[in-house]
């Protein structure tokens, strides 16, 4: 749904949506203002940055979504590590899918874990975002979107 020929497409029908944005794919310039802009929302709180064509970025800050993100990495790098320590892991093995982003080779076969790769990552925990060409307010898109199937 998110990509952009299908948000263009539902701007052209001038139907309005709200949908889950991803601010990891985003540009450069765009996560390091993201980041700026959220890093000192509390819990509930939401901040709104311009987008293109019109739309508006939400995000928002839960002390809720924080600690399940924290778990979630936690438990996966745990698994990961539990890998590196007890076996010999190829490039063949890896993939840069889930916690394997946090590997980098070292010399022919040598694996490792990229610590600042993981801490780098923690600044996003607790954020969740969504695009909109709707007018409502960002409790309001919250509202809803929380009320999709």
């Amino acid at each position: 749904m998110l990509r952009k020929d299908n948000l263009d497409a539902l701007d052209q029908a001038k139907d309005p949506f709200i949908v889950a944005a991803r601010i990891r794919n985003e540009t450069s310039a765009m996560q390091k203002k993201i980041l700026t802009r959220c890093s000192k929302l509390n819990n509930g709180q939401s901040v709104v940055i311009d987008h293109e064509q019109n739309r508006r970025l939400i995000i928002s800050y839960s002390d809720q979504r924080a600690k399940k993100d924290q778990y979630n990495r936690k438990r996966g790098l745990a698994r990961l590590r539990k890998q590196v320590a007890f076996r010999r892991m190829t490039k063949e093995q890896l993939n840069n899918r889930g916690y394997n982003q946090f590997l980098k080779l070292t010399g022919e076969v040598m694996v490792e874990m990229d610590e600042a790769k993981i801490v780098k990552a923690g600044g996003w925990d607790n954020l969740k975002d969504y695009i909109t060409n709707t007018d409502l307010s960002p409790s309001e898109i919250i509202k809803n979107y929380r009320q999709l199937w």
